[in-house]
């Protein structure tokens, strides 16, 4: 069984969360930066843009997201925080019409990135990314989370 790990974003694993977006899907072009850029932002930015901004984020004093890793190799990422920083969550008409709290409220915070490399996948990454997330996010504050029903209720964490 392998021993899954992680690690808060920041620059020491910079190459760690590179490694981690560079094994499948679409990773290693967004960049991570979707969740943030409006449809115009994003299409005015190219590969090394949004790769300069994800690393400015990273580099910021709220980590972005987590990274895991499988028996210590970079395997997965998450990002994770507040609603407001990622931009394009409150412009989604699904998460406008379903949530109960102002789209402008830090203290909701969301999920809106997973990627897991190809030969990590079916191992419960993103069940463990999901767990660092929650922690994360309660530990900084996060005072609501939705409920897995298809007209989320907030609870209080």
């Amino acid at each position: 069984m392998p021993t899954i790990t992680t690690e808060l974003a920041s620059p020491a694993v910079w190459d760690d969360i590179q490694h981690a977006l560079s094994g499948g899907g679409d990773g290693r072009g967004c960049q991570c930066v979707w969740p943030v850029l409006t449809n115009k932002e994003w299409e005015a930015t190219d590969l090394a843009q949004r790769t300069a901004l994800f690393q400015q984020e990273v580099a910021s004093d709220r980590p972005p997201g987590i990274v895991a890793y499988v028996d210590g190799e970079a395997a997965g990422w998450i990002r994770v925080g507040p609603r407001p920083a990622q931009r394009r969550l409150g412009r989604t008409r699904n998460i406008v019409a379903t949530t109960y709290e102002p789209l402008d409220d830090e203290g909701v915070w969301g999920v809106s990135c997973f990627v897991v490399r190809k030969e990590h996948r079916g191992q419960g990454l993103n069940a463990a990314l999901l767990d660092a997330a929650v922690a994360f996010a309660k530990d900084s504050g996060a005072r609501v989370r939705a409920t897995r029903s298809t007209r989320a209720r907030p609870s209080r964490t």
